[in-house]
């Protein structure tokens, strides 16, 4: 069940679904993207993850809820219940959801059908790591979810084709947080938002040098302050609309500029 078409990542044609089971054919570039039961791959090249971080994701999926939750309420002193609840608000915008860098789905699962009176109609969920992907197919079973293996530096959607785009503590993990920025962009719609969170560093001695060597060992990939994300927004030509801090984590809305009232 998709929520809506899906392009070539590489020249933003439209995907058709071959005869034959094993892959979807781009209709210009006539590239075939893998497909299986579980998911579609519309990553590019193997090779959108480098290696370090490729075996960190392998390592961090066998314990991704316990440790993230655990150095989450340590490390950037959040608060998980208002972190679902700012997660769950996107709902009020838009019940068909593009979540991106889901993870184990454990956070989406929470806030998009953790709430009887709000959930998601259909959600399209997207993440590079293969391992992810397995647990949140665990996580997410029996839920109205298609699951796309995808590079968030070339996403498979055409032009202001989505209105709500979720993700939450992907930025972290990102090969470039600005270039991820301007592709949510690219494929937001003119009145569409963007919610998620960005974790920051905290300015602890102790917990800076902590980060730094997750960086190296390729759990996350750079540091983050406000001002860089506020540069992150404002070359990818949106805006705040909103804006919470718990801890060092930050909580945001993103809109267009250009459509601003």
């Amino acid at each position: 069940m998709t929520i809506i078409n899906l392009f070539c990542p590489k020249c933003h044609n439209f995907l058709e679904y071959s005869f034959d089971i094993n892959y979807i054919l781009c209709t210009k570039c006539k590239l075939r993207y893998k497909k299986n039961n579980s998911y579609l791959d519309l990553c590019l090249t193997n090779n959108s993850i480098n290696i370090v971080t490729e075996t960190a994701y392998k390592i961090y999926s066998k314990f991704y809820a316990p440790f993230a939750l655990l150095v989450y309420i340590i490390i950037w002193h959040g608060n998980i219940f208002k972190h679902i609840k700012f997660f769950r608000e996107i709902l009020k915008h838009e019940d068909n959801i593009l979540d991106i860098a889901t993870g184990d789905g454990s956070l989406t699962s929470a806030a998009l059908f953790g709430s009887k009176k709000f959930f998601a109609r259909k959600l399209l969920v997207l993440d590079i790591s293969k391992d992810m992907l397995e647990k949140a197919q665990i996580k997410l079973s029996k839920k109205p979810v298609t699951f796309i293996r995808g590079d968030v530096n070339q996403l498979p959607f055409s032009n202001s084709s989505i209105h709500a785009i979720s993700c939450f503590g992907g930025f972290n993990s990102f090969p470039s947080g600005a270039l991820a920025m301007k592709e949510l962009s690219r494929c937001l719609s003119k009145n569409g938002i963007i919610r998620g969170s960005i974790l920051l560093t905290p300015e602890t001695s102790w917990k800076k040098n902590l980060i730094r060597s997750w960086i190296k060992k390729g759990y996350q990939t750079e540091e983050i302050n406000k001002d860089k994300f506020f540069s992150w927004v404002d070359n990818a030509d949106l805006y705040v609309n909103r804006l919470e801090q718990v801890g060092y984590v930050l909580l945001f809305e993103l809109k267009h500029k250009k459509y601003a009232a």
